[in-house]
């Protein structure tokens, strides 16, 4: 299934769009701010636009910028903390059982500090955990800016219930594994995807087709179940559906 990103803060301009469509799936992304006057009348506004237009909240993207579930500094560790659980919460009363979130990890930091790192890390990931199964959500980690394997490989290990999404545009200008070694890897745990192109140099965010990655090798390569999110501009939603199509890549999709 093919669903298309959208920030919250867009969602109301956006959402004339999606009058002419039906079971639209939108994976909400959140930011810091989102949270800081957020009221019950929202979540009302929320639910009501939703059944309104059509669409459903197939999955959430907790708030990542100047996040680290791993800080050193305690009280910004417990802020990271708090602001997924708030997205972990807010899933929960809309019914949505997915939310993606970012580790925040420094990937410049030396090998020999990985191993301390990993541990706040696991603090961090035992809250959010025991809130996902309370709340009956299930915790996606996405690959951003890590190099390798390292740290998926421990929480996988040490946190079973964690699922992956992988973000392909991040394994080819983050990432010295390029994403088809994400597939082999975390095969049985990738089950959502991120689509988006770029030039192999920054994170630009392309509309699919506008950059270097081959997705027409790439995405056969993916498990069955896994579904997938545009994170490209919403004004070019028909463009890339078009292009998943015409490149027969597109399995199946709640977006037309």
């Amino acid at each position: 299934m093919v669903f298309q990103s959208l920030k919250l803060k867009d969602l109301k301009s956006f959402s004339a769009d999606f009058s002419s469509r039906s079971k639209t799936g939108i994976e909400l992304a959140l930011d810091n701010n989102d949270f800081y006057h957020f009221e019950e009348s929202e979540l009302i506004y929320l639910k009501k636009t939703a059944e309104k237009n059509q669409f459903f909240f197939a999955s959430f993207h907790a708030p990542f910028h100047d996040l680290n579930l791993a800080s050193s500094d305690e009280n910004l560790r417990a802020y990271a903390v708090r602001k997924v659980n708030t997205a972990i919460s807010l899933a929960s009363r809309l019914n949505v059982r997915k939310v993606i979130f970012h580790t925040g990890i420094n990937p410049l930091v030396p090998e020999k500090k990985k191993e301390e790192i990993c541990q706040r890390f696991f603090q961090s990931l035992e809250v959010l955990s025991n809130e996902a199964f309370k709340k009956n959500v299930v915790l996606f980690v996405e690959n951003t800016y890590e190099k390798d394997f390292y740290y998926f490989e421990k929480m996988f290990h040490s946190f079973p219930e964690l699922k992956l999404v992988l973000d392909i545009g991040h394994s080819y200008c983050f990432s010295n594994k390029k994403a088809d070694e994400w597939i082999e890897n975390f095969s049985e745990k990738i089950e959502h995807c991120h689509l988006h192109d770029n030039l192999l140099i920054e994170d630009s965010h392309l509309s699919l087709g506008e950059g270097k990655i081959p997705f027409h090798k790439i995405l056969p390569l993916l498990p069955e179940k896994a579904t997938l999110t545009l994170e490209t501009p919403f004004k070019d939603l028909e463009k890339n559906l078009k292009f998943l199509s015409e490149h027969s890549l597109l399995k199946e999709s709640v977006l037309s």
